[in-house]
């Protein structure tokens, strides 16, 4: 079973959970042993449903970084020059 798949055979379905749900009463305690409905399988404290997997860099990316760059070190020139560039209109500060 990867990340991204529930088990199926351990779902309940939402007229169940609805059922349960007005029978429970509100006011008593949690009991002790008491376990959520999807355990984490990985250990954490949040089950694996509930966050998507990390994507992993595309390759060619160090173009893009490049890209960044230069864009954030053009804006800090004309910003340390003494240029105002707010709302993308270059104007003096």
């Amino acid at each position: 079973m990867t990340q991204t798949e529930l088990p199926t055979e351990s779902l309940v379905s939402d007229d169940e959970l609805v059922r349960q749900a007005l029978a429970a009463d509100p006011d008593s305690p949690i009991a002790d042993d008491a376990s959520p409905l999807f355990e984490a399988s990985a250990g954490g404290l949040l089950p694996l449903w509930y966050m998507p997997a990390p994507l992993t860099t595309p390759t060619g990316s160090s173009r893009r970084l490049a890209l960044a760059a230069l864009l954030v070190v053009a804006l800090l020139v004309v910003v340390s020059s003494g240029f105002c560039v707010c709302y993308g209109v270059v104007s003096l500060g």
